[in-house]
């Protein structure tokens, strides 16, 4: 019992502290959930949930969404799901078939909805009686810390393929101590075809990149005759041979081609599922680009 309660300590400590001491959420408030952020106009926080509540619907992975709440400092972005499958596929069976994990894919999915950085989602999770959180951390893929324990959470499930439940690339990069560099948003901008000012920021370090990409058309989907918004998000793991492997996630998300590139508020349309193996297959000929790149900017 000792031994369980400093584990829990631990483990909320270590949270608190990756994410900057502010981890606890303020509930939505009642009247009109909305904050701001990058400058940008309010966000319906409701209908940021609603719309993830869908896309979790649609890929079934036995997964809901709870709420979704802001933090009193306006910093995290807190998630809480329900799980009601077997955890085992959730964790192993997910990784082994899509090259990350859900919590990574929820994340970014979060992220690219309310146009924020994936550092600054939270995913609250429940479990039977088991509670955790998961979040980004460096060169790591996102996991899930519990942060209590009861009967267990043991058993596995056969591997079953959910519709489409992870736009993600993985490359393995050539040497261990390769870095991100600032040039990577010019690189994306010459291999998207746009300006590097359609390019936000949301993090720039040597191990991890996000950007929101703007004033695409046809990019994504071949013909297509939608504006697309896509939300990249390049970042490096350690592999378990001690090297390193790049990953990339794009979320994609449509508006109407007539006329001008439109506002941010009219992308009402996501990529998924309708367009999901155009999306797919973009984000992995995007990821071997990138590779590329990184391992040719290395040897020079």
């Amino acid at each position: 019992m000792i031994a369980q309660q400093i584990f829990v300590l631990v483990c909320c400590a270590f949270a608190r502290a990756s994410l900057g001491g502010d981890i606890a959420p303020v509930p939505m408030a009642s009247s009109v959930p909305t904050a701001r952020f990058l400058g940008q106009d309010p966000i319906d926080l409701r209908r940021s949930a609603h719309a993830l509540s869908n896309w979790l619907s649609a890929i079934g992975l036995g997964i809901s969404i709870r709420d979704v709440s802001i933090s009193d400092s306006g910093k995290i972005i807190s998630v809480y799901v329900d799980i009601k499958e077997d955890y085992a596929f959730l964790v192993v069976d997910f990784e082994r078939q899509y090259g990350t994990s859900i919590w990574e894919r929820i994340i970014q999915k979060t992220a690219s909805l309310l146009q924020v950085a994936s550092t600054q989602v939270v995913i609250h999770a429940q479990y039977g009686c088991l509670e955790g959180v998961a979040y980004r951390v460096p060169r790591k893929i996102a996991s899930m810390h519990w942060l209590s324990a009861c009967g267990g959470a043991s058993g596995s499930a056969p591997l079953r393929t959910a519709n489409h439940a992870a736009i993600s690339g993985k490359e393995a990069l050539s040497a261990s101590t390769v870095r991100l560099n600032t040039k990577i948003i010019s690189f994306l901008a010459g291999e998207l075809g746009t300006a590097d000012n359609n390019i936000t920021r949301l993090s720039l370090t040597p191990d991890y990149v996000e950007v929101i990409v703007r004033g695409l058309k046809g990019r994504v989907i071949h013909g297509g005759k939608q504006w697309e918004r896509l939300q990249i998000t390049v970042f490096i793991t350690e592999a378990e041979n001690h090297g390193v492997t790049l990953r990339a996630i794009v979320d994609g998300r449509l508006a109407s081609g007539l006329g001008a590139y439109p506002a941010d508020s009219q992308f009402t349309q996501d990529m998924e599922p309708a367009y999901s193996e155009d999306l797919s297959n973009f984000t992995k000929q995007l990821t071997t680009s990138i590779r590329d790149y990184i391992d040719s900017a290395n040897r020079h």
